[in-house]
């Protein structure tokens, strides 16, 4: 799946507009209109984040992404 298919169905996934998905993960809305229409690609982190929250058969999610020398640990827990 590319990243912009991963961002949209993470969205479409919780039901939420861009404009809330924008703030539900602290970016701009244009950021994420941008992410789906592939002008712009995600970072590690933020694909992660839509991983971890289009995890539809996954009640938690974990993600460790390597980013610029830095290791982030992302841990979600989803209902559905």
């Amino acid at each position: 799946m590319t990243p912009a298919k991963l961002i949209r169905a993470a969205r479409e996934h919780l039901g939420m507009t861009q404009r809330e998905f924008a703030t539900l993960i602290g970016r701009h809305p244009i950021t994420i209109c941008k992410w789906e229409t592939g002008a712009w690609i995600p970072a590690d982190y933020d694909l992660a984040l839509a991983q971890a929250m289009a995890g539809s058969k996954v009640k938690a999610a974990t993600q460790i992404m390597h980013r610029r020398g830095v290791v982030y640990c992302l841990g979600r827990v989803l209902v559905g």
